[in-house]
């Protein structure tokens, strides 16, 4: 489940869950209360462009294409 909006992470941080998930190809299922979010994590969750790479056509996971120590790059052919 999403941990977006649950406390405990810095925004970056759940700017990155929330990328990772969609490139995953995970059930984008939030865990907060849609009642109470914050303005930062609607605009998260609400970010069309992340959104598109959760739910394409074919569903094929983006795949890790370059690391540099700790950075990693990731790739996905958006159809």
């Amino acid at each position: 489940m999403l941990e977006v909006g649950n406390g405990g992470m810095t925004i970056e941080e759940y700017r990155s869950h929330f990328s990772i998930w969609a490139l995953v190809k995970a059930p984008l299922i939030l865990g907060c209360d849609v009642s109470s979010m914050t303005p930062e994590t609607k605009d998260i969750i609400s970010n069309q462009n992340v959104i598109a790479v959760n739910q394409d056509k074919l569903g094929v996971q983006g795949r890790k294409v370059q690391q540099d120590g700790e950075l990693e790059v990731s790739k996905r052919n958006i159809t």
